[in-house]
């Protein structure tokens, strides 16, 4: 995204937009199978290990983006994707 004129900050949103809405509906595409979510504190073997495979320096633009990355917008995304929502229940009843 950098590449094509995007600004760090502007990146970075969008990445967390794009990976908000995906786990979003992966979550309600398991939920809809009858799957179970078991959340990692209740999975079997260690949790929480870093995978050793993966390095910040094989990474410079995930490197220099990591503090934006580890940000806690959660409540700004929740109230913009409400927002999102919104428009488009309201845009789908108008036609």
């Amino acid at each position: 995204m950098t590449d094509r004129g995007f600004s760090d900050a502007r990146a970075v949103d969008a990445y967390k937009v794009f990976t908000g809405f995906l786990v979003g509906s992966l979550l309600l595409e398991v939920a809809v199978r009858g799957e179970s979510i078991v959340p990692l504190s209740e999975r079997e073997g260690p949790t929480g290990e870093q995978d050793p495979g993966l390095v910040l320096d094989d990474a410079p633009l995930v490197r220099r983006m990591k503090p934006r990355l580890s940000e806690d917008t959660s409540d700004q995304e929740f109230e913009i994707g409400v927002e999102s929502l919104i428009n488009r229940i309201e845009c789908s009843i108008s036609r």
